[in-house]
């Protein structure tokens, strides 16, 4: 009886041992999708979501200012609060003034003024239900009035001011549920709200275990996968980073020493949490057999990508061979598989790919010789509609003042002649009761170029209203065309009289077209700040230009993606036929990253500037920037370097000396390639330094003050430095009649010369024939 009573408490332990480990294995597993999909707290400022970073004053009786707060599509808000920041004029009436906070169109707060403490903080909650995926818009509107009778509605003391800078939202969000697809892959990587801000690329390693740069994989593919990334992220940056998952390593099997239970190495899974929420993996059919199951290896049969949420692997030692998280993998039967998946990758709209995975079965292409960017800017000489240019009929109504903007993106090499003129035919219309003040303001990236008065009693409308603007005013890249439309009531004789201006209405029609002229492909380089906007040389308008990226080490691999990524960006389009690459001479355009010491001695032979073992700088005391800026200015053909370098102060000073924790960036005239070409230069003094430096370069208060040839940065965005010391050349346009076209532009002096000319061959031609005709008449 013992006996049984033993044996039965044994089997019951044995079950309850099975029990708990069945319990612990599914509590990890549910822990592990829990991680997934965790809950993370963001404090963000107002002025992160808005062009002025500063106070915004809102004016009159009644004024508005709208915020949109993007969210990516693949998180869920589970709470947010709302935390701003007023000060209102001691001239408002308390009971009658207040701030009313409208978030999707729905009132969430009244907040009083109060004069007598005119600086206040307020908290509104905003609703988790009212959120909704992409854009949510949080309406700030002011009520305002300084008495109960005869009330100016344009009183200057009249006025709320909102500081964007120390109102903040925060906001606690997860992680969506559903299983992922394709189609939400630039919901993952979306700039708003819980978009993903780095990705780790994962390849097979090379034979020792080190990465394989010697790959096609790396070399070509491993580029075109970061720049695919990084598109997805619009205007923010992507930081990539880069590894190659350990050789002869195989999955850890899970063994239980109190069970004999034992799994399948390949289906063998670890719970261990991991910092990687997203990696890409680049790999062949035949590289993934260390690391995927039969099952899925055989779904490869071409060009092939997959997304799908993976726990990580991990070998016998614990070490994670391939991170978990969310993984998407681009992969195929040999290299050029490979590639092609690669570049699928960036020329696939998500949208259309509501499936975890896809097969490339054929890629057809009619203007092969065209690169990608082609489709994303303005071709000379053509004619576009408001419509073409995304935007549509805008309609306003009531008085007050708002803006239609329309961006017009040139090409980065786009050159016209002088005389030239974009042209503006607009289809235009506004309503009867316009007052004083009433008027349409046009200005090109921010410059005022034309107004007209709505000065109509009845109203008018306009169709092919034509406005020409000198091509001058435009910009190669990114240019903003904005219609500033202000819309006042009439003026009403009588002693508290007034009008509300509810009737006043204008409107733009999305028929309205712009009419580029006829333009050359010429750039002046170096110009870092056509490299920041655009891309260029990297990313050529009308033809492909093989670029290199020349790392000193294996090492930069993750800054140079970053860096890659944070271009493609910039040009609004993958930098094409684009390899990676460890040391070696840059054959053409150029991106090189390396330690000054890693550096060619006879890199900067031909520059006043060289970063290496020793430093030459061009100090500004010792260089007369100006006359060169103004001198480069007047023409790109008209005088020789020599010429220029003959006419102004110009030195350096050679030192031995180290950078420090500077980051610096030059670009300039590539010494080893046969035709003109640029070389850009990212360097500091070690390359772990040299990454952050990158990263940090990569960010907006950086990129955005990119300019001249030399820029120098540590980690202040107040602390940069910046000039243009070499000589400028020019890239693109090799035709003849073009030239003479850019010269005679740059120089209409010569025009006038050359008019002279020709009156005085005909002044000299005419008195010959007269005489001529004398002596003949003298004859008979």
């Amino acid at each position: 009886m013992t006996s049984l009573t033993h044996a039965a408490s044994g089997l019951a332990v044995r079950q309850l041992g099975w029990l708990l480990l069945v319990v612990l294995l599914l509590g990890q597993a549910v822990t592990a999708q829990a991680d997934l999909q965790a809950a993370k707290t963001e404090v963000m400022r107002l002025s992160d979501f808005s062009a002025q970073a500063g106070p915004v004053r809102l004016y009159g009786v009644t004024e508005q200012r709208e915020l949109f707060f993007p969210l990516a599509e693949t998180r869920d808000i589970q709470d947010a609060v709302l935390s701003l920041r007023l000060v209102n004029s001691i001239a408002l009436q308390d009971e009658r003034s207040f701030l009313l906070v409208r978030f999707n169109e729905t009132t969430l707060a009244q907040i009083p003024f109060d004069s007598k403490q005119p600086i206040s903080d307020a908290r509104v909650r905003l609703p988790a239900e009212l959120w909704r995926k992409g854009f949510n818009k949080l309406t700030l509107a002011v009520n305002q009035h300084y008495t109960n009778s005869c009330e100016d509605a344009t009183a200057p003391e009249l006025w709320t001011e909102l500081d964007l800078y120390h109102s903040h939202l925060e906001l606690t969000h997860t992680g969506t549920s559903s299983e992922l697809t394709l189609a939400d892959l630039s919901n993952l990587f979306s700039p708003g709200i819980g978009g993903l801000e780095e990705a780790l690329l994962v390849t097979a390693p090379d034979l020792d275990g080190s990465v394989n740069t010697a790959s096609r994989v790396y070399r070509e593919a491993l580029p075109l996968a970061a720049q695919a990334l990084a598109l997805r992220r619009d205007y923010t940056s992507l930081e990539i980073r880069h590894q190659a998952w350990m050789k002869d390593r195989t999955p850890y099997m899970l063994a239980i020493e109190e069970t004999e239970l034992q799994l399948d190495p390949r289906e063998a899974i670890s719970y261990l949490e991991t910092s990687e929420p997203f990696h890409l993996l680049l790999a062949t059919r035949e590289q993934l057999h260390s690391i995927m199951t039969p099952a899925e290896i055989d779904l490869i049969r071409g060009p092939y990508l997959r997304l799908q949420k993976v726990q990580p692997l991990v070998d016998q030692e614990g070490e994670v061979l391939v991170p978990g998280g969310v993984r998407l993998l681009v992969s195929g039967r040999d290299e050029e598989e490979v590639l092609q998946a690669a570049r699928l990758l960036q020329e696939m709209d998500d949208r259309f790919n509501p499936v975890g995975e896809i097969t490339l079965l054929e890629r057809l292409q009619q203007n092969d010789q065209l690169p990608q960017a082609s489709g994303r800017f303005l071709h000379p000489a053509s004619s576009y509609s408001f419509a073409d240019l995304q935007q549509p009929t805008a309609t306003f109504q009531d008085m007050g003042s708002r803006r239609i903007r329309v961006n017009l993106p040139l090409p980065a090499d786009y050159y016209a002649v002088e005389s030239e003129h974009l042209e503006l035919q607009l289809d235009f219309g506004y309503g009867a009761g316009m007052g004083p003040g009433s008027v349409m303001n046009v200005l090109v990236n921010g410059e005022y170029v034309h107004g007209l008065l709505l000065d109509q009693p009845g109203g008018s409308a306009f169709r092919n209203y034509r406005i020409r603007i000198p091509i001058r005013k435009l910009n190669p890249g990114i240019n903003t065309l904005d219609f500033d439309v202000t819309l006042r009531p009439e003026l009403v004789v009588g002693e508290c009289a007034g009008i509300p201006g509810t009737h006043l209405v204008f409107q733009m029609q999305d028929t309205s077209r712009v009419i580029l002229p006829d333009a050359a492909e010429v750039s002046v380089q170096p110009n870092l700040t056509l490299f920041a906007n655009t891309g260029f040389p990297y990313v050529a308008s009308g033809y492909k230009t093989p670029s290199e990226v020349i790392l000193s080490s294996s090492d930069l691999t993750a800054g140079a993606l970053t860096l890659v990524g944070r271009l493609a960006q910039a040009a609004g389009a993958p930098l094409e036929n684009l390899q990676l690459k460890v040391g070696g001479q840059p054959s053409g355009h150029a991106l090189m990253l390396g330690t000054p010491a890693s550096l060619p001695d006879d890199l900067f032979s031909t520059w006043d500037l060289s970063l290496g073992r020793t430093q030459r700088w061009p100090y500004p005391a010792l260089n007369d920037l100006r006359a060169r800026l103004n001198q480069d200015e007047v023409s790109l053909f008209q005088a020789s370097p020599e010429a220029i370098s003959a006419s102004r102060l110009s030195g350096q000073v050679h030192q031995r000396s180290g950078l420090g924790d500077l980051g610096v960036l030059v670009a300039f005239a590539n010494p080893y390639s046969e035709e003109k070409a640029t070389l850009t230069l990212v360097t500091a003094e070690t390359e772990s330094l040299l990454h952050e430096r990158l990263l940090t370069l990569v960010t907006s208060p950086f990129w955005s003050q990119l300019q001249g040839d030399l820029f120098i940065w540590e980690e202040d965005p107040d602390q940069i430095a910046h000039l243009q010391v070499a000589n400028r050349y020019e890239l693109g346009e090799k035709d003849t009649w073009m030239k003479l076209r850019l010269i005679l532009s740059n120089n209409p002096w010569y025009w006038l010369g050359g008019v002279l000319v020709v009156l005085l061959a005909f002044t000299l031609l005419a008195v010959k024939l007269l005489g001529k005709r004398r002596k003949e008449l003298e004859a008979e």
